[in-house]
């Protein structure tokens, strides 16, 4: 059974959905973050510019306690969904 995984900001109560663990093409002992999709333009985002999304938001959570968790730990940390979903690409990679 595969997860989707969230980056989560305990401080700003605020999560960034990386997307399931999958195997890297071509790399037989490598595994990456499926993606992601952008709600607001549906843009699928993998490989660099999910990296470059994933950086950009743990420069604005600096010093913050952050982790990563599967979905079905996020759900039982935040059963009333008071955490705050990234929905845009552009809501991050504008605020550096």
């Amino acid at each position: 059974m595969s997860h989707t995984f969230h980056l989560t900001c305990y401080q700003c109560c605020e999560v960034l959905d990386v997307g399931k663990i999958v195997w890297a093409s071509g790399k037989k002992d490598s595994m990456k973050f499926g993606g992601w999709r952008d709600q607001k333009t549906s843009d699928w985002l993998e490989g660099t510019e999910l990296l470059m999304l994933v950086q950009a938001w743990h420069i604005q959570h600096q010093g913050h306690i952050l982790r990563l968790l599967p979905e079905a730990e996020l759900d039982l940390l935040d059963p009333d969904g008071t955490f705050r979903y990234i929905n845009s690409a552009e809501d991050v990679l504008r605020n550096p």
